[in-house]
C-alpha cells in the first residue's frame, strides 16, 4: 500500500478504515501523514500489545487456526442482529470460493500484537507516536479514543 502511494503520489487523502483496515491504513498514515487530509475510523484501532487482548478476539484468533475452512457467511451472520439474506450471503462468500481464498483472513489474527514484545508491536507504538501529533480532523466512529492531537468531530 506505501509503494501504491507513492507511486500514485496521491495527497490530500481521506482515509476510512474500519475493522482490520485500521492495522493497514493507521500505519500508512504515521508512515506519510502529510499525504492525509483527514482520517475516519470505525470499529478498529493499531495495537501496541501493551493491553490485554479480549476474551473475544482471543477466542476469534484461536478458531481461526483450528478451523479448516472458514463459513464466512455464518461468522458474519453470528454478529448481526437480524439474518443475512441469501443474496447477501452469497455476497460475503464469494471472495472464497475454496479454503484457499481464506489464507489471509486465517493468518491476519496472528499479525495483530498481544503482547509489548510481539512482532509488529515496536512498529505500532512508534506510528502512535506519530499519530499523536496529527493535527487534521479525525473522525471517529469508535469506542477507542483518537489520537490526542487530532481534531476530533465526533
Amino acid at each position: 500500500m506505501a509503494s501504491f502511494l507513492e507511486q500514485t503520489n496521491l495527497r490530500r487523502i481521506t482515509l476510512v478504515c474500519q475493522d482490520w483496515g485500521g492495522l493497514i491504513g493507521l500505519r500508512l498514515v504515521a508512515r506519510d501523514p502529510d499525504r492525509f487530509a483527514r482520517v475516519v475510523t470505525a470499529n478498529t484501532g493499531l495495537p501496541t500489545g501493551q493491553a490485554k487482548p479480549s476474551p473475544a478476539f482471543l477466542r476469534w484468533r484461536r478458531f481461526s487456526q483450528k478451523s479448516s475452512e472458514l463459513d464466512i457467511p455464518f461468522i458474519i451472520g453470528s454478529a448481526c442482529v437480524n439474518p443475512l439474506s441469501d443474496e447477501a450471503a452469497q455476497g460475503y462468500a464469494a471472495p472464497f470460493p475454496t479454503a484457499a481464498y481464506q489464507a489471509g483472513a486465517k493468518v491476519f489474527p496472528l499479525l495483530v500484537p498481544i503482547s509489548p514484545d510481539y512482532p509488529s508491536a515496536a512498529e505500532n507504538r512508534q506510528a502512535w507516536e506519530v499519530l499523536k501529533q496529527f493535527k487534521r480532523p479525525w473522525l471517529n466512529g469508535t469506542r477507542r479514543p483518537a489520537p490526542m492531537g487530532a481534531r476530533r468531530l465526533f
